[in-house]
């Protein structure tokens, strides 16, 4: 969603993305998560000021390119929280 929400505020067209596509094994999530990292990466660079501030509505709500990339930093920093905890077997 990131990604298509970034695309969309740059006037880009978002990569493909296999969403919903369960992994088979540990290796698949990990290459599955750096395809989707890769996207992020490649619609966020060479973004420039204008835009990264620019605030435009989507649905009811507003948002600029960086405050897409502030939640979606916001949303990997729950997940490693929660996988620290699987491992921590808490």
């Amino acid at each position: 969603a990131y990604v298509k929400l970034l695309a969309h505020l740059r006037g880009l067209t978002a990569p493909e993305i296999a969403a919903g596509t369960m992994p088979q094994d540990g290796p698949d999530a990990v290459a599955q998560l750096a395809h989707t990292r890769a996207a992020l990466v490649e619609m966020a660079e060479g973004i420039d000021d204008e835009t990264l501030y620019r605030l435009c509505a989507v649905g009811a709500n507003e948002y600029s390119a960086l405050s897409v990339l502030e939640n979606d930093a916001d949303h990997d920093h729950e997940h490693v929280a929660q996988i620290a905890r699987l491992f921590a077997g808490v």
